[in-house]
């Protein structure tokens, strides 16, 4: 959670007239998780990749005064 904090940090946020918070950068997030088993003398290894991505926001400005 605090990797996740830090590069919230980072990121360019601007106001609206819709949204006083819009973000102005786009933000993607991988993570790799991995298990490891070992049954019988054999080691099962899984993987897992998740991606969490947010897109900045998409209002117009010229309609949104901003």
């Amino acid at each position: 959670m605090e990797i996740l904090r830090r590069g919230s940090k980072g990121r360019h946020v601007g106001s609206t007239c819709y949204n006083e918070m819009s973000s102005r950068s786009h933000s993607v997030f991988s993570m790799l998780i991995e298990s490891k088993a070992v049954k019988n003398g054999i080691v099962n290894v899984k993987t897992r990749r998740f991606h969490f991505i947010d897109l900045a926001g998409s209002e117009r400005t010229k309609q949104s005064n901003g």
